[in-house]
């Protein structure tokens, strides 16, 4: 984990969701209530296949490249914001099959890798951030794992050691 992190409340973050190798923003399946329906879609599940039963949707996708809940200048759900706006700017990160860590995000303006405040000041953002990389955790165990393809409309088979 690197760096110091104040928010400066610039809404950079919030406008900019499909940049910066971004591709819309992760919610899991208690959270897509959230977002306008026809904005959200499947993102990553497990199971046999699409089709069986036990097949479940782990994470979905707002698509929209601007948060509808930015409101000038600030966020109109702050308090029940979901969990990957809670994290920011930090985020999980898995390499290979083993090796996973958190890094603050380097496009955040806010983030000061010299300065900045103690681990308890940020501890709200690190939790949400530690609680994200459990729940990938449990996600990386599933045996057979699938990514929703938004423009065929088709569910992918992952190979080992992606997503």
């Amino acid at each position: 984990m690197s760096g110091g992190f104040r928010c400066l409340m610039c809404g950079w973050c919030c406008q900019n969701l499909i940049s910066v190798g971004w591709s819309g923003l992760s919610l899991f399946p208690w959270e897509k209530h959230m977002f306008p329906r026809d904005r959200v879609l499947p993102h990553l599940g497990y199971g046999a296949s699409p089709e069986d039963p036990g097949f479940r949707v782990f994470l979905y996708k707002y698509t929209d490249p601007s948060c509808v809940h930015l409101a000038a200048g600030s966020c109109s759900i702050h308090s029940e914001r979901p969990l990957v706006c809670r994290s920011y700017p930090y985020r999980y990160v898995r390499r290979g099959q083993s090796s996973s860590f958190y890094e603050a995000a380097p496009e955040c303006k806010a983030v000061n890798p010299v300065a900045g405040p103690t681990r308890a000041e940020r501890f709200c953002e690190l939790y949400a951030a530690e609680e994200i990389g459990m729940h990938m955790e449990d996600y990386y165990r599933k045996e057979r794992k699938w990514e929703y393809d938004g423009v065929s409309g088709a569910w992918i088979p992952l190979r080992m050691g992606k997503a």
